[in-house]
């Protein structure tokens, strides 16, 4: 992935990645590619954008990959867009490169 520093911002508290969600996808792959004008990953979920489904998946995913519990995955913004903001505590910025 090109420039994929550029979307996650360390914290104290967790990592905070800035995604952009690409709902009812064919592709089985939650991570793809980095949009580098918008400092972003790209993310695909299977559920449709409808009544936080997309949204319980992308939590679903990230807790499954960083290992951690889905209530340390939060969408901090973006709940109803297709760019998004997530926090996830206890995430290692190294970590994410081995899912790309």
């Amino acid at each position: 992935m090109d420039c994929i520093d550029d979307s996650i911002l360390d914290q104290p508290n967790g990592g905070i990645l800035s995604i952009i969600v690409h709902c009812n996808s064919k592709k089985k792959v939650l991570f793809t590619s980095v949009d580098v004008w918008r400092k972003a990953i790209h993310c695909y979920v299977v559920a449709p954008a409808r009544n936080g489904k997309a949204n319980m998946e992308l939590v679903r995913r990230f807790s499954q990959i960083f290992n951690v519990p889905e209530s340390s995955v939060h969408i901090v913004s973006g709940l109803s867009s297709s760019i998004k903001k997530s926090q996830n505590r206890g995430y290692i910025k190294d970590e994410t490169y081995q899912y790309h």
